[in-house]
């Protein structure tokens, strides 16, 4: 999937409606708590101690509308095959991650 596949997408309706204007390639920066492999819930008595920083490869959207809406289609199988996650991380911004 390429930034270009995800401009002009829109769904929703009403107050969940949202239309894709612009996409591009990025990095997003997490912070995750990652022991033997596995990520640790943030109620483990371990989590801060394990906590690193992990970046990811990213399609970062501009949104009109509802980027919740949107985030929620990307992550639905059918929609948007190819994509591991997505995360609405501002009022109009999405980040769909790919790996």
């Amino acid at each position: 999937m390429t930034p270009q596949d995800l401009i002009g997408r829109q769904g929703g309706h009403d107050a969940s409606f949202y239309h894709i204007l612009g996409a591009e390639y990025g990095a997003v920066e997490s912070h995750p708590s990652i022991k033997d492999g596995h990520k640790l819930s943030w109620t483990d008595p371990d989590y801060w101690t394990h906590k690193t920083t992990v970046i990811r490869q990213a399609i970062l959207c501009t949104v009109a509308g509802n980027p919740v809406q949107a985030e929620y289609d990307m992550t639905y199988p059918t929609l948007a095959p190819g994509i591991t996650g997505a995360l609405a991380d501002g009022p109009h911004r999405l980040c769909v991650f790919l790996d």
